[in-house]
C-alpha cells in the first residue's frame, strides 16, 4: 500500500524562498500602502477557497484584482477623488465579473488586457516620482497586484485548459478476455 504524499512546505522550493525574500522586500518598502490591498485579497482568497462561493478556475486573478479594486475604492473615498482611478474601477470589475460569470479565453484576455494596460500606465507614472515617496511606494503596489493578476489569468486559464482537456479524452475500457463460441 502506497502512503499519502505529505504536502511540500512552500519554502523548501526556490521558488518559495524568493517569493519570501520579494514579499518582506516589498512589505517593508510599501509599508501601509500594501495592508489594504494585501488584506483584502487574503480575505478573497479565504472566502473563494474555503467556501461554495468561488469562480471556476480563476479564483486567484479575480481574488487579486478584487483587493486591489478594494483598496481603490477605499482610497477614492478617502480622498474624494474618482475622476482619477474611476475607469479601473469599473474596467477591472466588468472584467472580473466576465471573468466570473463565462470563465474562458476571451474573458481571461479581457482582464489580462486591461490589467497589461493599466501596468503600463502604472510604469509610466512611476518614472515621474521620486523613489521612496509615499507616490513611488503606492505605485510600486499597484504594479505588483496587476503582474500578480496577469500571472494568476494565465496559470487560471492553463489549469481550465488541462482540465478541460483530461474531461474530452475518453475512459480506456478494460479489455476481457473473449471466450470462442461454442462448437454445438
Amino acid at each position: 500500500m502506497t502512503e499519502p504524499k505529505k504536502a511540500a512546505n512552500p519554502l523548501t522550493s526556490g521558488a518559495g524562498i524568493l517569493g519570501a525574500i520579494g514579499g518582506w522586500a516589498l512589505s517593508h518598502y510599501a509599508g501601509a500602502s500594501l495592508w489594504l490591498p494585501a488584506i483584502s485579497t487574503g480575505i478573497l482568497l479565504l472566502i473563494f477557497t474555503k467556501s461554495r462561493f468561488h469562480p471556476r478556475y480563476f479564483g486567484g486573478a479575480i481574488s487579486v484584482t478584487g483587493g486591489h479594486l478594494v483598496w481603490f475604492i477605499a482610497a477614492s473615498a478617502y480622498l474624494n477623488n474618482w475622476t482619477t482611478v474611476g475607469p479601473d474601477i469599473v474596467l477591472l470589475t466588468g472584467a472580473s465579473v466576465w471573468l466570473w460569470l463565462r470563465p474562458g479565453l476571451a474573458a481571461a484576455i479581457g482582464l489580462g488586457f486591461v490589467q497589461l494596460a493599466s501596468l503600463g500606465i502604472n510604469l509610466i507614472a512611476i518614472l515621474s516620482v521620486p523613489v521612496g515617496s509615499a507616490p513611488h511606494r503606492a505605485l510600486t503596489v499597484h504594479c505588483v497586484w496587476r503582474i500578480l493578476a496577469i500571472i494568476c489569468v494565465v496559470a487560471g486559464y492553463l489549469r481550465m485548459r488541462r482540465e478541460q482537456a483530461a474531461a474530452a479524452v475518453p475512459p480506456v475500457l478494460p479489455v476481457s478476455p473473449v471466450s470462442p463460441p461454442p462448437l454445438c
